[in-house]
């Protein structure tokens, strides 16, 4: 009994031995993987060698972009135009963050401050917002900001070896009521952050926009839309082009006559007090002219002047001057001179002064902005003057005043003779009743008002930009254009 029992286990080992198969080589049938010698798998009923995972595809055009985007970021913007010459030149500073899932991508950005101004911590504008692909420039990536609870800014971003560029303009009613727009520039954090003023490191695609003002002309629909997609459309071969071109020569309408020079500041109140009297029939022994270092404003003598410290190496001195006499009544204008290394210069009659006092007329200078700001190649800091100026005409007889107001923009540089334009850049002009109870305005019909702005934005490379909304005077209109500065 016991030797079968010995037999019949001994015989049953035998046949499991005999059913347990050994690993099957590539190639062979399988049932799973582990039939299958080390290494390989079962696929299909047939033990194969496992194929390695291709790698990913490098992504290309805006997809590519937004991979270079990903991550965090530093970045400065530079102002190039605005509804004013004032902002030109400032910069703000940012901080973005952008995350990317598959080809869709979101960023979040903050505002730090603006040149040497750092905001405190609960005055840092923050926004987040879905990137898009840019129309203006191919693969970029664009997003609209809200940094103040309501569109502020639309951002191009674009990578190029590892630094960010792009282009930049308020947004909405921010664009109306500032027309701010420049171009930017940043690196990953961590990263040394180039000058954002040095407009030779942009891209060719961003030079096409800036040189164009592209925001502004296409806003007032005075853009060279061929000229800027040929710039755009050569960026990346030999034949790349600049902008909307070289620039025409400032006609004569934008300059501003410069009389001059002489070797001192008597000399000159000398001269334009005698120009002053010949222009209105007097010799010149005539009534005696004062020569004003001090004009008027709103009715108070103030003084507008700049000396060599704050034009940095360009005049020695600049200064507003108001040139005038009576006889029976006043005679007067308003002059901007320059001093240089030659003597003395004076522009042409600024504002006519001769009115007022006289009758129902008046004439009162609102505002004189005098200022230094570096816009140009020439040496040192170019004079920038803002003139606000007012005629009131009351019509006593009519019950009627009418109020023009008007807003001159002279820039000047300096050179042997210096170099100035000049424009408006805004006017109004408004007539309505002097006392309006007891008085029908429909028998005034020529009650009402109307009023026009013109844009100046000086371009990098020494190119000034003139525009005008559709709705400006025809005048306007006519000077819009990109000049090369003389």
């Amino acid at each position: 009994m016991r030797r079968s029992l010995v037999l019949i286990s001994t015989l049953a080992l035998s046949s499991l031995a005999a059913c347990k198969r050994d690993p099957v080589a590539e190639g062979g049938a399988c049932k799973k993987d582990q039939d299958c010698l080390s290494g390989l798998s079962c696929v299909e009923g047939i033990c194969r060698r496992p194929v390695s995972e291709a790698p990913a595809p490098t992504p290309t055009g805006y997809c590519g972009t937004l991979a270079e985007l990903a991550g965090s970021w530093v970045f400065d913007t530079t102002v190039v135009g605005a509804e004013s010459l004032a902002p030109r030149g400032i910069n703000g500073h940012f901080q973005m963050t952008v995350t990317v899932d598959n080809c869709e991508a979101k960023v979040e950005v903050s505002k730090s401050g603006y040149d040497d101004v750092e905001f405190a911590k609960d005055k840092i504008q923050t926004s987040e917002a879905k990137l898009s692909e840019s129309e203006d420039i191919p693969t970029a990536a664009v997003a609209t900001l809200e940094l103040k609870n309501k569109p502020t800014h639309t951002m191009h971003f674009i990578v190029r070896d590892g630094e960010l560029f792009g282009y930049y303009g308020y947004a909405d009613a921010e664009w109306r009521r500032a027309g701010i727009w420049g171009y930017l520039r940043g690196v990953k954090v961590g990263g040394e952050l180039g000058a954002v003023e040095d407009f030779g490191a942009q891209p060719c695609e961003v030079r096409c926009l800036t040189q164009c003002d592209t925001l502004r002309r296409r806003s007032d629909e005075t853009l060279d839309e061929a000229a800027l997609d040929s710039c755009l459309a050569a960026c990346g071969t030999d034949e790349a082009s600049v902008g909307c071109g070289q620039g025409a020569a400032l006609p004569d309408e934008l300059r501003v006559e410069l009389h001059g020079p002489v070797e001192s500041h008597e000399a000159m109140c000398k001269a334009a007090s005698e120009a002053l009297l010949a222009r209105n029939g007097h010799e010149i022994a005539g009534p005696p002219v004062e020569c004003l270092d001090e004009p008027e404003i709103k009715g108070r003598p103030v003084a507008r002047k700049l000396n060599a410290a704050r034009l940095n190496g360009s005049f020695r001195a600049a200064e507003m001057l108001e040139i005038g006499y009576f006889d029976g009544a006043y005679v007067g204008e308003l002059l901007l001179a320059l001093e240089t290394e030659a003597g003395w210069f004076w522009t042409e009659q600024l504002v006519d002064l001769s009115v007022s006092r006289v009758g129902g007329v008046s004439v009162a200078v609102e505002g004189i902005k005098l200022q230094p700001r570096d816009l140009l190649s020439p040496p040192g800091r170019e004079v920038v003057l803002e003139l606000r100026s007012k005629t009131t005409d009351s019509d006593l007889g009519h019950n009627e005043v009418a109020i023009d107001e008007t807003k001159l923009l002279v820039l000047c540089t300096v050179g042997a003779p210096p170099t100035c334009m000049g424009t408006t850049v805004s006017w109004s002009s408004n007539r309505t009743l002097i006392e309006p109870k007891g008085d029908d305005p429909k028998k005034h019909p020529e009650l009402g008002g109307e009023s026009g702005e013109t844009f100046v934005a000086v371009l990098p490379d020494d190119r000034v930009s003139i525009s005008a909304p559709p709705d400006a005077r025809e005048v306007e209109r006519a000077l819009a254009g990109i000049y090369a500065w003389p």
